[in-house]
């Protein structure tokens, strides 16, 4: 018998100490997220398409606040981060987020940027 064995080493089984099983449901949970996610790709394009008149006017009015390096694509990718975040898929939350942007949020955004590219 190895000297291992006798002292209830690592090749020994201990009762009631068995390895957790395999879950189906959090296999399934982390299946459905993927698709979810999938999902939430799909339709900020359709919101982009949308709203994006929506975006140039708040990127005009950044532009009248003093702020003109603002263009339409900052205002939709600040826009989209948050809407994945908080999975508000609905077009008049997204509308909502964009309009009551503050440059705030916008520096926010880039100052994050300019970390995560570090």
């Amino acid at each position: 018998m190895r000297a291992e064995d006798e002292r209830g080493g690592s090749s020994a089984h201990v009762p009631g100490h068995e390895p957790p099983a395999a879950d189906p449901q959090e296999a399934n949970d982390e299946r459905q997220n993927e698709q979810n996610a999938e999902d939430v790709e799909q339709r900020l394009e359709e919101l982009r398409e949308q709203l994006a008149p929506l975006c140039r006017s708040k990127a005009e009015e950044m532009a009248l606040w003093g702020y003109d390096q603002v263009d339409p694509d900052l205002i939709w990718k600040v826009a989209a981060e948050d809407v994945r975040k908080k999975r508000t898929l609905k077009i008049h939350q997204v509308a909502n987020d964009i309009l009551s942007m503050k440059p705030n949020r916008l520096m926010d955004y880039l100052m994050k940027e300019m970390y995560r590219k570090k």
